[in-house]
């Protein structure tokens, strides 16, 4: 976020304090077919390093109330309806919502040590679905999940009055037929930033992160959606571990997208968001980056625009608005949005100082039962793939391999394995059912079969690489070597 050097060099003066709690309770076929996900910071229209940096109570309330007008100033329904543009254009099933601000006043200020303001000055979300409700787009709230809820006085010209400013993380879910929405929850992050404060009462900075498992088809996965500290690398870090432990700790596969602070393509590691190793930590543990699969070779900066969203030329330098998937999921179309000058509203505002992602995924079927076995497989160690491979009701051959007989992946690693002492080994036939795309892999294989164009004849002989078992997850049928 642009306002994370400010608030970086600020915080660090005011000697930040790491506090760490105990988590607050959760307050194909081919697939699935072609599911659209998007990811969104809205930004929440201002700078917060002025309060923070405030040395005398007169610069505090000075300070809240110029960081209130200043959000009010980054016109809020103009961009909204940027936003519904930019989801009527793409179209996605589920979008997670970062930075969804809920700002509310009270007047005159109690000084309430707890945020009690009610007064709803403007509602990010509410603003949102009235857009997109007048282009007839159908959407849903699945889960709101409060995050960081600060309140404290502001001068204003007439008088003093209390500012609060309410970070949810969202998931919006467009009314489809066959989509079926069971378990959101979401939370506070246990580890978080404590801010002291010149007026003696220190502000907790917690983010939040929000989920909710998807069904279609008959296959299921869960939608997360977060924002990682943009502050401390120390925080994020432990953020990102307590999401992969918590909610990210599943059998289902997983689309977990947000605004993660670490840049994805910075070379520099300094530990200071975004140039933070979290990232790399991530896509360690086992997730892979939807927009990097899609497009190596684009760097697809999201990160930053001026706070007052004014700036002329683009100043996104950092990618850290990503769209990471764990599973079984193949990526059709990777983009961003908001990231172009032609996407600027008429009065020069950007739609927010973050660019979004817009992903488009298909959960493959994963049991390997599009690779039907068309004629008879016969292998140097005979026996053992007979004892493996099962008949179509699941029950081993205990003979020869028959025709439609399915074959697991766990038999495609040992024949690859059988196979790698060159050909003439073994021989096979093995028909991939399902599709008819074309691959530029040039496999170690011959095609047989009176019509290469026929699915169903068309088959890889001789010996297979270690690819196949993927390959025959996504359908591929039409490999010519």
């Amino acid at each position: 976020m642009a306002r994370r050097a400010s608030l970086a060099a600020v915080a660090s003066a005011a000697l930040l304090v790491i506090v760490t709690l105990v988590p607050a309770a959760a307050t194909t076929q081919a697939g699935v077919g072609e599911l659209t996900v998007m990811t969104r910071n809205l930004m929440f229209g201002t700078d917060l390093g002025p309060i923070v940096a405030a040395t005398t109570k007169f610069e505090f309330v000075s300070a809240v109330g110029g960081a209130f007008t200043q959000a009010q100033a980054s016109d809020f329904p103009g961009r909204a309806e940027a936003w519904a543009d930019e989801i009527e254009r793409t179209r996605p099933d589920l979008i997670g919502l970062q930075e969804a601000a809920l700002w509310r006043t009270q007047t005159p200020a109690d000084f309430s040590p707890t945020p009690n303001a009610t007064t709803v000055e403007t509602d990010l979300v509410a603003l949102l679905l009235a857009e997109l409700h007048s282009r007839g787009l159908k959407y849903e709230v699945v889960i709101a999940q409060t995050g960081t809820d600060i309140e404290a006085p502001g001068l204003f010209p007439n008088g003093l009055v209390d500012v609060r400013l309410t970070q949810r993380e969202v998931i919006l879910a467009r009314k489809t037929p066959g989509l079926k929405l069971t378990n959101a929850q979401g939370g506070q992050y246990a580890a978080y930033l404590t801010v002291p404060t010149v007026i003696g009462v220190p502000v907790a900075l917690p983010w939040a992160w929000a989920s909710v498992d998807v069904t279609r088809s008959g296959q299921s996965f869960r939608f997360a959606t977060t924002h990682l500290d943009p502050i401390s690398g120390v925080v994020q870090r432990l953020r990102a571990d307590e999401f992969m432990a918590g909610p990210g700790d599943t059998p289902l596969p997983i689309v977990w997208v947000g605004d993660f602070n670490s840049d994805a393509e910075g070379s520099v590691i300094t530990g200071v968001p975004a140039a933070t190793a979290t990232y790399q930590s991530i896509i360690a543990s086992g997730y892979a980056d939807a927009l990097a699969a899609r497009h190596p070779s684009n760097p697809g900066f999201t990160c930053c625009q001026a706070t007052n969203l004014l700036n002329p030329t683009s100043t996104l330098t950092e990618r850290v608005d990503l769209v990471l998937t764990r599973g079984p999921f193949h990526v059709g179309e990777a983009s961003l949005i908001g990231d172009d000058a032609s996407d600027r509203l008429p009065n020069g505002l950007w739609p927010s100082d973050h660019a979004g992602v817009v992903v488009t995924l298909e959960l493959e079927n994963d049991d390997e039962s599009q690779c039907l076995v068309v004629r008879e497989g016969v292998f140097d160690d005979r026996s053992r793939a007979e004892s493996a491979w099962p008949n179509s009701d699941g029950t081993p051959t205990g003979g020869d391999v028959d025709p439609g007989d399915r074959i697991p992946d766990s038999l495609w690693g040992r024949a690859v394995a059988d196979g790698e002492r060159g050909p003439g080994d073994h021989t096979g036939v093995v028909c991939i059912a399902h599709g008819n795309r074309s691959s530029s892999e040039r496999l170690p294989a011959t095609i047989g079969g009176d019509d290469p164009c026929d699915p169903c004849r068309n088959v890889l002989v001789g010996r297979w690489p270690r690819a196949l078992p993927s390959l025959c997850r996504r359908g591929i049928a039409d490999h010519h070597p």
